[in-house]
């Protein structure tokens, strides 16, 4: 691999997919060393098959990474380790993906994993409504974020987000917050439209500055009359990708 890196010195986005690491010291470390030696990458995305590490295994440094989006579909259980193991310190976007999970496993995550990364400016959470119900973590440390996405594959994860905005003192959870996102399957759920207008009233009136929500083009058509109220408090967007997807 080391022989192929300068061919990649100009790479600025990368997706890794099915990736194994059983937690050998020479590994993890040509893996390290491999992504370490891309001078120029901005935009990485990794899906982990199952990945372990080693006590005394060193940081993964990614100066120039500006999106991060990391799956752990196959190894929920490597959540953690893999988060608490990468410093990516221009960061500005991080997503973060399960599948649907019926057996409703946790992944473990904890706000020491997440001590090395610095604030971010958009957090897109995809299938993570239903196995992670506590956001304290997340929300703890990046409370700073412009811009909350949620993404569900599959409208049985699904559940109202404006359930997350609130924690269980009825505070906002992220206070900076302009944008909402919600993609989910057409068909596939509803809003309770009264408690966003509340919600948002509320938030506005305590000054907190979310002003736009972008939802699925099929719920805005189906609920018009619903749409044209909240739209007196916020601007209404049909949701689509416009963060960067080179892929």
């Amino acid at each position: 691999m080391h022989f192929c890196l300068p061919a990649f010195g100009s790479v600025t986005s990368l997706r890794l997919t099915e990736i194994v690491s059983m937690g050998e010291p020479d590994e993890y470390n040509a893996f390290r060393d491999g992504l370490m030696a891309l001078p120029s990458l901005n935009h990485f995305e990794i899906q982990l098959r199952d990945f372990w590490l080693s006590e005394s295994h060193l940081p993964i440094v990614l100066p120039t990474i500006k999106f991060l989006h990391l799956n752990v579909d196959y190894c929920i259980e490597r959540f953690d380790d893999f988060i608490g193991s990468i410093r990516v310190p221009s960061l500005a976007t991080l997503s973060l993906a399960v599948g649907v999970r019926p057996d409703g496993d946790d992944p473990d995550l904890r706000k020491d994993s997440l001590e090395h990364f610095p604030p971010l400016q958009h957090l897109i959470i995809t299938n993570l409504t239903s196995v992670l119900p506590h956001y304290e973590p997340l929300a703890c440390k990046f409370s700073g974020i412009e811009r909350l996405t949620y993404i569900s594959t599959s409208g049985r994860s699904y559940h109202d987000p404006a359930n997350e905005l609130r924690d269980v003192d009825g505070t906002f959870r992220w206070p900076n917050m302009r944008t909402m996102a919600v993609s989910i399957p057409d068909g596939d759920f509803d809003l309770s439209w009264p408690f966003w207008e509340s919600t948002i009233l509320r938030f506005q009136d305590a000054g907190h500055p979310i002003r736009k929500l972008m939802l699925p083009q099929a719920l805005i058509s189906k609920r018009a009359h619903n749409v044209t109220k909240l739209r007196e408090f916020v601007e209404i967007e049909a949701f689509h990708v416009d963060w960067p997807d080179p892929f």
